[in-house]
Formats: C-alpha cells, structure tokens, sequence
C-alpha cells in the first residue's frame, strides 16, 4: 500500500485488483481507509456524490457534507479518521466519542445501540447515540476498525428536523454504512 492509495479518492478501476467490480456500483469517490496493512486489510468508503469535502486537501481526518451546505450549517456531515501506528483499538475510539467528545457541550443524550466484535484479522466497534447541542437535535453513528497497528472509522451525524425521528436517522445511517461500507 502506498500513502496516495491510502488517503486519495480512488476510482473503482484502481481497486479492481482487490475488490469485485460489482460489489461498489459508483466509480469515484472511493476512499480508502487502512485497518492491517500487514495483512492488507482495508476499509472503503463510498462518498455521495452529492456530499463535497470540507477540507482543501486529504488529510487524516476528512469530513464530508451535502455540495449545497456550509460547514456551519449542515443536516449531514461524514466524518472519516485514520489513526496510522497508532495501536489504538476500535474499541478505545469508540469509548473515547462516546464518554468524551458527545457529552462536551450536549444535552439529552440517548445511547441507541452498541457493537463490538473481533475478527481474525482486524476488530470492528460501533455505536449510535442521539443528543440536543445547541438547541439541535443530532444523531451519530460511528463505527470503527482496528488491526494490531492502524486504526481508522467513519462517522455520520444527521440533523434532526421534524417530522424525523432518533430511530429514522438511525436507520438512514446504517443503510449508508451497511451499503457504502466495507472491508476490503
């Protein structure tokens, strides 16, 4: 694997080495996300193609909104994270969101669900939890995976408005990860 793999976009014909062609049906906006290089396990993320990058360049941690919104004014953003060499465990990322970086400044939190499962080459740990911060009410969703070394996760945070629900988004978030998802 080499850096440019790792944090570009990539179309689907520079992955047709390690992924079926028919299991990502976009052909741009892949990323990919490394969980054991040393066993080449990789994470792929399908970004909308309605949704843009906030920041100017790759970088570690990206962030991902509708192409009509602002940073400061979103209903959707898709966060990514890579955490190379760091020996940090999906699990660990998700405590750490979950006991501190939520509750800084919300309130109301309700834990939805919780997950966490070790494979034979890599750990998976995911949760939902909703919260109002700043008089809005959000829902996230985060999932992240681990090899011996590497790190990396996707989160989605949806705006809640009416008539949508805690549940609802919840459900939006694990159709698009379950869908646009994947290891690799």
């Amino acid at each position: 694997m080499n850096f440019k793999l790792i944090f570009s976009f990539l179309c689907l014909s520079s992955l047709s080495q390690i992924l079926p062609m028919d299991q990502f049906p976009c052909k741009e906006n892949i990323l990919g996300l490394p969980v054991n290089l040393g066993k080449s396990v990789l994470v792929a993320v399908i970004i909308p193609e309605n949704f843009k990058m906030i920041q100017s360049e790759p970088s570690p941690l990206m962030e991902f909104i509708p192409k009509t919104e602002t940073p400061d004014k979103w209903s959707h953003i898709i966060s990514t994270q890579i955490f190379m060499g760091s020996n940090l465990t999906a699990e660990f990322m998700m405590n750490h969101i979950k006991y501190v970086v939520v509750p800084n400044g919300v309130t109301n939190i309700k834990l939805l669900e919780e997950f966490k499962e070790n494979k034979d080459s890599y750990s998976v740990a995911y949760f939902a939890v909703a919260y109002t911060k700043n008089g809005r009410r959000e829902v996230l969703f985060a999932k992240y995976f681990s090899g011996p070394y590497d790190c990396s996760g996707i989160q989605y945070t949806i705006a809640i408005k009416d008539p949508m629900t805690d549940e609802a988004a919840l459900k939006i978030m694990k159709e698009y990860i379950e869908k646009n998802v994947q290891i690799v």
